[in-house]
């Protein structure tokens, strides 16, 4: 491959990156949903509209980018490590690489005490808006990267759905305890996930078992899970 060639197809991978972000981010489709999760999905919204606004303007850098390239006068490796290192940081923003850093472990189990009269013991298994709700209090909190049970969480391709008394992450079924990693700012998100009236302190006012450790290190994996497209390639 040419220098030229080469160049370029940096540029279109890091374009098509970009692209199939925020292509995803506009995928979401409808679903019906009970009252008590209007809130929990306008702050999905509110998050989405900021992370689309957020790619946005990174394609407009892009763009810029490649104008000075094109009536600039860098060398051709310059441009070649300059688009490398772009490449690497928004296959780093999208999920695709495994990251690692300072963060935090949530652990939350089935509750095992005694039920109280004419109570619904489905009030004391883990439901998937359980696990949605403090995956998204710890993306409010300023978490990087997120896990669920080894399975990352990417905006726009993952799904946490209810099956039965347990859950399904990306099509896999997904039991007790769910273990939760986030790789962030370790006392902020410890203080927003222990605050007084925070959904993770809900919970086990309900009767569910919860724990929390913050962590000085840890690693989560890239995302594995199934691609956005499922008809349309890349014409060769």
């Amino acid at each position: 491959m040419t220098g030229n060639k080469k160049v370029m197809f940096l540029l279109m991978i890091l374009v098509g990156i970009l692209v199939t972000y925020e292509l995803r981010l506009l995928s979401i489709g409808g679903q019906y949903v009970e009252l008590e999760d209007i809130a929990l999905l306008k702050r999905q919204v509110s998050d989405m509209e900021l992370s689309l606004m957020q790619t946005r303007q990174q394609i407009d850098v892009v763009k810029s980018e490649i104008t000075a390239i094109q009536y600039g006068s860098p060398t051709e490796q310059d441009i070649t490590d300059h688009l490398q290192e772009e490449i690497d940081k928004y296959m780093m923003y999208a999920g695709l690489t495994d990251v690692e850093g300072e963060g935090i472990i949530v652990i939350i189990n089935d509750g095992y005490r005694e039920l109280l009269e004419n109570e619904d013991p489905m009030g004391l298994i883990v439901h998937d808006a359980d696990v949605s709700k403090v995956v998204e209090d710890l993306k409010n909190s300023g978490a990087e990267a997120i896990s669920v049970n080894g399975i990352r969480i990417v905006q726009g391709l993952t799904e946490i759905i209810c099956n039965g008394p347990t859950i399904r992450i990306n099509g896999v079924q997904q039991a007790q305890p769910y273990i939760i990693r986030a790789i962030g700012d370790k006392y902020k998100m410890e203080n927003v996930l222990m605050a007084p009236d925070s959904n993770l302190r809900a919970l086990n006012r309900f009767g569910l078992v919860v724990e929390v450790n913050t962590k000085s290190y840890m690693v989560i994996g890239k995302y594995q899970g199934k691609n956005w497209f499922d008809y349309a390639k890349i014409k060769e």
